[in-house]
C-alpha cells in the first residue's frame, strides 16, 4: 500500500466473477442472472462514466508456467503477431459446451503503441512487463460481452481492451501452507503496477470467482450449496469490513486485510476452507487478491453483488473512496 497515492487519481478498480461461457446467457441455469445485471452495467459505467483511456483485464486462465525464480516477478500482456494488427483474437478455452458457443465474437481494439505504454510503467516495480503472442481467452471476452464492451460507448469509440497475466504459483503449489502463503503474496504485491495502470487512466477489472470448486460442479444441478462455500464468501466479507473500519479510524498498521489474506497460507481450518472453496486450484481467486493489494489508504472493497450457486460463488467488488 502506497501512503502517498490517492483513489481520487486513479482509474476505478473492480472485480468480477465470470463463470463459463453460459454466463453470457442472462438466464441460463449454469450461470447467475444477478452477476450479470451487475456486470452490464458496470460495463456501462466503464464506458460512460469512468471513460478510461484502456481497460486491462486481469483473468484468473493465464497463469504461466514456473520455469525459473525470475518467472515470479513476469508478467505479459496479450499481443498479435502482425504489427498493424489491432484486434486481438479469442481463445475458447472451454469444453463439452453448446457449439455455437465456439463462433461468438467479441469486438475488440488494442494497438501495439498501447502495449508499449503499458509496458512502460514497469519501471521502479520490480515486476517485469513484456509481451506474448496469445489471444483474450473466456475469462476476458464472455463477461467482456455481459458488460458490452464491444459496443461502442455513447459517442461512438470502442475503449481499448488488453489481457494481463497473472504469475505464477510459488513451486510445488498444494497442500503446503508456505506455498500457498507465497503464491497470494506475490499476488498480493503486484497492486504497486496495478496503481501505476490506474494512474495512467487505465482501469483494472479483476476477473475470477469469489468461490470456485470445479470438483462439485454436480452440485449446482441440484440447485445447493455447500455451507464451506458461503463460509469463505463470508470470510472475505469480514476482511472486506474490517478493512473499511480501519481505514475510517485512520489506523493503517492492523492491516486486517492483508493479515487474513496470507492466513488463508498459515491457519490449516483456513487453508482447508480455501482448498474447498477454490478446487482443484486458487486461479480464480488470485485476480481477488490482487485486487486487495491495490487498494489504497483512502478506498476499499465494496461488495456489490454476491450469491452461491452450487460450487460457485458470484462475488462482485468495486473500490469506493473513504468518505
Amino acid at each position: 500500500m502506497n501512503p502517498e497515492l490517492k483513489s481520487e487519481n486513479l482509474q476505478k478498480l473492480i472485480f468480477w466473477s465470470h463463470g463459463g461461457p453460459t454466463f453470457a446467457i442472462k438466464d441460463d441455469p449454469f450461470g447467475c442472472a444477478g452477476a450479470f445485471n451487475k456486470v452490464e452495467s458496470l460495463g456501462e459505467k466503464i464506458k460512460n462514466e469512468f471513460k478510461p483511456d484502456y481497460v486491462v483485464v486481469i483473468s484468473a486462465h493465464w497463469q504461466p508456467d514456473y520455469n525459473t525464480p525470475d518467472s515470479l516477478s513476469k508478467l505479459y500482456l496479450s499481443d498479435t503477431k502482425k504489427e498493424a494488427e489491432t484486434e486481438n483474437e479469442l481463445i475458447y478455452d472451454f469444453y463439452n459446451f453448446p457449439q455455437e458457443m465456439y463462433s461468438w465474437k467479441f469486438k475488440n481494439t488494442f494497438s501495439k503503441d498501447l502495449i508499449k505504454r503499458i509496458s512502460a510503467l514497469q519501471e521502479g516495480t520490480g515486476i517485469s512487463v513484456e509481451a506474448a503472442i496469445r489471444g483474450l481467452d473466456h475469462g476476458l471476452w464472455v463477461p467482456g460481452k455481459v458488460a458490452k464492451l464491444d459496443k461502442p460507448d455513447n459517442e461512438g469509440n470502442l475503449v481499448p481492451v488488453v489481457q494481463l497475466s497473472m504469475l505464477p504459483n510459488s513451486p510445488a503449489l498444494g497442500g503446503d501452507g508456505v506455498e500457498i502463503r507465497e503464491t497470494l503474496d506475490s499476488h498480493y504485491k503486484l497492486g504497486v503496477l496495478i496503481n501505476k495502470i490506474r494512474a495512467d487512466n487505465g482501469l483494472v477489472v479483476l476477473s475470477g470467482m469469489s468461490v470456485h470448486n470445479l470438483r462439485e460442479i454436480q452440485s449446482i444441478s441440484r440447485g445447493t450449496s455447500s455451507p464451506e462455500f458461503k463460509k469463505f464468501n463470508d470470510y472475505l466479507r469480514t476482511l472486506i469490513i474490517a478493512d473499511k473500519k480501519e481505514k475510517i479510524a485512520q489506523d493503517y498498521n492492523t492491516n486486517s486485510l492483508y493479515k487474513g489474506l496470507m492466513k488463508l497460507g498459515e491457519d490449516e481450518n483456513l487453508i482447508r476452507l480455501l482448498l474447498k472453496a477454490h478446487a482443484p486450484g486458487i486461479d480464480h481467486f488470485l485476480p481477488f487478491v490482487i485486487g486487495a493489494g491495490s487498494l489504497t489508504r483512502d478506498e476499499y472493497f465494496k461488495e456489490v453483488f454476491n450469491q452461491e450457486t452450487g460450487s460457485l460463488g458470484w462475488g462482485i467488488y468495486i473500490n469506493k473512496k473513504i468518505e
